[in-house]
């Protein structure tokens, strides 16, 4: 068997563990070091890396809580992201002493957010077996709604009449850089009224990562008189997009702003070859329930349920 060293994360590590990402089909843009150090006062980041003979050979972002290592509460997922090359076996030995590694840094538990198959250049579901093997257990699985942009679109009678129509002179959809209309005058009020919350992101976080990631994170949003009414912040990986902060205001609701935004942006990269739009989970209480008009809404843009899972393992 062989013998990996594993090492906490510090600083001196980031071109290191940044190229790794960047050279890994399976790790995305969440794992840069610069978009999960935005919000590093929130976590005791305690993630690690993983060498065989000097050659990094897999990373766990991760962080503490109390005596849980959390991989990751403040992504949309994470988990154990391993050298493509890795049989089986080899993953297996890694993963076994990595669970001896936290053990011996006072953990007693491991938390993993598994990242979904459609973000995987080569799906690998090699952890959910060992975490199956060792009896963890599934704390939470969320139900995502997914587009495959390689078939044709399953899109509701209404949305696929929408779908073939000029978009009213009255609208304009916008690609922008300037987050602060859609942020202040639809997202927050619209968060605030209908469920009492605050985006995860400030507006002086999500401007940052957006300069940091232009590539990545994007903003479209549709102006009707000359004023934002609706609005979706995409993140873009590879071939996937993700639509990560969406939302509508009275008046936009009344010219069907965010009908009209989904599908444009959905033909959009369907027609540039991307693979597959992420609509994000229609879930409440923590995953045992569902809300289910945003899941009849996704449903008609053409989504269809895909599980995120999240697992416990007792060490």
């Amino acid at each position: 068997m062989k013998s990996y060293q594993i090492v906490r994360y510090l600083p001196a590590y980031q071109t290191e563990w940044d190229d790794f990402v960047a050279n890994n089909g399976n790790a995305t843009f969440l794992f840069y070091r610069d978009f999960m150090e935005y919000h590093q006062d929130w976590f005791d980041d305690a993630s690690l890396l993983i060498f065989n003979q000097q050659k990094l050979v897999g990373i766990l972002p991760g962080h503490r809580v109390e005596r849980r290592f959390c991989s990751h509460r403040g992504l949309t997922y994470a988990g154990l992201i391993v050298d493509k090359k890795m049989g089986v076996s080899e993953i297996e030995s890694v993963f076994n002493q990595l669970l001896t590694h936290l053990k011996k840094n006072d953990f007693d538990e491991l938390e993993i957010k598994i990242t979904p198959a459609f973000y995987q250049e080569k799906y690998n579901s090699a952890i959910e077996y060992f975490l199956f093997q060792k009896h963890a257990k599934l704390i939470r699985r969320d139900l995502n709604f997914l587009i495959d942009l390689t078939s044709p679109i399953d899109f509701h009678k209404t949305k696929s009449q929408m779908a073939n129509r000029q978009l009213p002179s009255q609208l304009s959809i916008e690609k922008s850089s300037d987050f602060i209309p859609y942020w202040n005058q639809v997202l927050t009020p619209v968060l605030e009224k209908q469920y009492g919350a605050k985006p995860v992101h400030s507006l002086d976080e999500i401007t940052l990562l957006a300069q940091k990631f232009p590539e990545n994170i994007q903003l479209y949003q549709v102006v009707y008189n000359q004023v934002c009414v609706a609005g979706i912040v995409l993140f873009i990986h590879k071939k996937t997009v993700k639509s990560q902060y969406s939302a509508v205001n009275e008046v936009g609701k009344k010219v069907r702003a965010l009908d009209y935004l989904y599908l444009f942006l959905i033909k959009k990269f369907q027609a540039e070859g991307f693979h597959y739009f992420d609509l994000g989970h229609a879930n409440k209480s923590e995953g045992f329930d569902f809300e289910a008009n945003l899941a009849n809404y996704k449903k008609e843009l053409g989504g269809r349920p895909v599980n995120a899972d999240c697992y416990l393992l007792n060490l």
